[in-house]
């Protein structure tokens, strides 16, 4: 585990979520685009009275078309009520493709890095991030999201491999949410 950004515990933060009633819960959504690279896509459950957060549900595939992503997003949205999907700044294309032809609208996350970073950890630390177990890409990234070793790099930053695209999909639905609901 050396290097390892978030010390998620399996033990007490993953269960099964499935009968959880998110009907008084403000449900986001956070969206990593990718072609080559997957695009990944995790739902988000906050519960403001137990100051948790739930994550309930997620998608990842690489190589697939804008279309067949807003579809599977779509029933995503429908079976969750999704309220709010924050999608990798970068990606305006595809936001503007899944507002045009598919109605379904994006706010731009909040990129900073390490302070996502922090954000997600210090959350992850206080055991206030539930994750479903069926949701297998999201317990997989937050086991195996590790800091690049490379001793030459200006900025500390993450590894880029199979885990870093969920850990961004959360990032920025985690970070961004907090950051758009406490700011005037």
């Amino acid at each position: 585990y050396e290097g390892q950004v978030w010390n998620f515990d399996f033990e007490t933060c993953v269960g099964d979520f499935s009968e959880l009633d998110t009907s008084n819960f403000d449900v986001f959504a956070g969206l990593d685009v990718g072609y080559k690279d997957p695009t990944a896509f995790c739902v988000i459950a906050y519960d403001w009275d137990g100051e948790k957060f739930y994550l309930v549900d997620e998608y990842m595939n690489a190589e697939r078309t804008t279309e067949q992503h807003a579809l599977e997003i779509q029933k995503l949205i429908t079976k969750w009520d999704i309220d709010f999907i924050y999608i990798d700044s970068a990606a305006q294309q595809t936001r503007f493709d899944l507002a045009q032809n598919y109605d379904i609208s994006t706010i731009n996350a909040k990129k900073s890095l390490l302070d996502g970073i922090g954000h997600v950890a210090g959350i992850v630390d206080n055991e206030k991030l539930l994750i479903d177990q069926i949701c297998r890409e999201s317990l997989y990234s937050i086991e195996s999201y590790q800091w690049d070793p490379n001793p030459n790099l200006l900025r500390e930053k993450p590894k880029h491999d199979r885990s870093s695209h969920m850990a961004d999909a959360m990032r920025y639905a985690l970070y961004s949410f907090i950051t758009s609901n406490t700011s005037f």
